[in-house]
């Protein structure tokens, strides 16, 4: 495999790739293990121990190696699986555990550096990795559930964290919800508990809010015997009394603009895409190459989500992608395709000025002149190329639309 993205925080699997191709369910297994070693080295007697539980076979590390070599015929041989220092080695393109934990540093810094509406839109990426119930049961033994204790409270956090930045944005339904499955995952969690009860105040649901107070309050009765902590006791009491809790620093702010700061309008129903583009567009500006291509029906706001950026350069938080790229077909169309430019750099790139003849709905349907090769600079896919060139067209353009 060229690319190999593996996702533990939920069901395991690898993008690209259905369950049965991987083999059989201690080949599974075995690869599961080593995602959960996060690119260190698992230790054969950990493998052997949690892929048999106790039944060893008789000769389990040539079991072992068996399992291995099924699983490296179909990842990519031995760059993929390294056997070093006793062990085993899953050397990975993509782990959405690690991509959760570099989302929260980033919502964290963003919103130490004051621009809330980035940490938000990272946020909302994080959220989007942690949807479901958790981190599925890899094999048993001790180091398989110390590391997804580590996954469920990496999601915890991620969802805590998420919940906090988009209260302070103003998102108060996404931050319930995010509250919610926190607290669903973790009941006797009281920082959930509090994030949700001041979501609910934010959006006006005071019953809600209480009555999910009411429900935390004899859990922790019933099972533990105790109270809800001070701090949680007096957020419960100013909503009795009819006050707002603060959301946080950024609760007070003014409304969002109607447009960009790049001059676009606001796109609605756009959230969780126009949080992708922005954290692609951080993490390109801090020298990481990404190539993204947006694709979809007419009418779904593609080019107002990879609007340029300002001119000299993008400020923080505003995406900065060149536009789509063409080619040349049979017909003398434009047509997207993959994007020619890198798709977020430090200043927008510039697509060649349309010619004429191009716009026209139905135009040169037959060209008598041969086509130019693409690194010829009067090819239509070439910055330097001349809108002179298609005038050695015999046909001319037709008034009936296609």
């Amino acid at each position: 495999m060229k690319s190999l993205a593996v996702r533990v925080l939920g069901d395991f699997g690898v993008d690209g790739l259905v369950p049965h191709a991987l083999g059989s369910r201690k080949a599974r297994q075995a690869l599961h293990l080593l995602a959960l070693g996060q690119g260190a080295v698992v230790r054969t007697g950990v493998l052997t121990d949690a892929l048999w539980a106790g039944t060893l076979p008789a000769r389990p590390e040539d079991q072992l190696s068996v399992l291995v070599s099924r699983l490296r015929s179909v990842l990519g041989g031995r760059e993929r699986i390294a056997h070093q220092d006793g062990g085993y080695r899953l050397h990975y393109d993509w782990l959405d555990a690690a991509e959760l934990a570099s989302l929260i540093d980033e919502v964290t810094a963003r919103r130490e550096a004051g621009h809330v509406a980035g940490a938000a839109a990272a946020a909302r990426v994080a959220l989007s990795l942690v949807r479901g119930p958790g981190p599925a049961t890899a094999a048993p033994g001790e180091w398989a559930a110390q590391r997804q204790a580590e996954l469920t409270r990496l999601a915890g956090r991620a969802r805590r964290v998420a919940a906090q930045l988009l209260l302070e944005a103003g998102d108060w339904a996404t931050a319930a919800d995010a509250a919610t499955t926190a607290l669903d995952q973790d009941p006797y969690d009281e920082s959930a508990l509090r994030l949700l009860l001041r979501a609910y105040a934010a959006g006006g649901q005071l019953a809600a809010a209480l009555a999910a107070y009411a429900r935390a309050r004899e859990r922790l009765a019933d099972e533990l015997g105790t109270d809800p902590a001070p701090e949680t006791v007096a957020l419960h009491t100013a909503i009795l009394r009819g006050e707002r809790p603060a959301a946080g620093p950024a609760a007070a702010g003014p409304a969002p603009a109607a447009t960009h700061p790049g001059g676009q309008p606001r796109i609605v129903g756009r959230d969780d895409e126009l949080g992708y583009l922005d954290t692609i567009a951080g993490r390109a500006r801090g020298g990481r190459t990404e190539i993204v291509i947006v694709e979809g029906e007419a009418g779904i706001a593609r080019p107002p989500c990879c609007a340029p950026g300002p001119p000299g350069g993008p400020r923080p938080g505003t995406r900065s992608c060149s536009p789509p790229a063409a080619r040349w077909t049979g017909r003398c169309r434009w047509t997207p395709c993959s994007p020619r430019w890198p798709p977020c750099s430090a200043a927008a790139a510039r697509k060649p000025p349309r010619p004429s003849w191009a716009r026209t709905p139905r135009s040169w349907s037959r060209c008598s002149a041969p086509r130019p090769a693409p690194d010829s600079p009067a090819h239509p896919d070439s910055p330097a190329s001349s809108p002179a060139w298609p005038t050695a067209c015999s046909a001319r353009p037709s008034s009936t639309p296609r």
